[in-house]
């Protein structure tokens, strides 16, 4: 599992709270942390591909059918 950096490519609020989404969302909005989260998500944007979900569901898939 990945975990996310508050800060760096994730912005998290208080659950279950209009306000504390709408807080993080303006300051997700502002100019200079807008162009940090962007930049954070073309640094990850490569790494993630379907390639290996594929995989796994096929192996998954697979494993069950020979039980079967």
């Amino acid at each position: 599992p990945v975990l996310r950096e508050t800060g760096g490519d994730a912005a998290l609020f208080a659950p279950l709270t209009q306000e504390g989404l709408s807080d993080t969302l303006e300051r997700a909005l502002e100019p200079d942390t807008a162009a940090r989260l962007r930049t954070h998500a073309a640094a990850r944007a490569p790494h993630l591909r379907w390639d290996p979900v594929i995989d796994a569901w096929e192996e998954l898939l697979s494993r069950v059918a020979r039980q079967g």
